[in-house]
């Protein structure tokens, strides 16, 4: 988030070191997609079957780099990624905003 940064630049202007700025929850693909959905007024997209999704994707692996899904893309919308904000949180205090209730299109 922008205010995130903004709020965070004050307190980093003396300190050293990397700093992880992530939200403390990790919202998940169906979360967000079912949050900009609604933003946008639109239906959640459609969910298939993972063992679908896998069939497109390998498809996508023998079409080359045009194709819309494939291995590399479905492991990145599938597998959790988490990130540590507990440094910047104890060192220096940073509170961050839930992605969830502060995302806006």
């Amino acid at each position: 988030m922008v205010e995130d940064i903004a709020n965070l630049i004050p307190l980093v202007e003396d300190k050293e070191g990397v700093f992880n700025i992530c939200d403390t929850e990790s919202p998940s693909f169906k979360d967000l997609e079912t949050l900009i959905a609604k933003q946008l007024n639109k239906k959640p997209p459609m969910n298939i079957p993972y063992w679908f999704a896998k069939i497109l994707a390998i498809c996508g692996d023998i079409l080359g780099r045009k194709a819309p899904i494939n291995s590399k893309r479905l492991r990145k919308i599938t597998e959790t990624q988490t990130f540590s904000n507990k440094k910047a949180i104890t060192e220096l205090s940073f509170q961050p905003l839930n992605v969830l209730q502060h995302f806006k299109i």
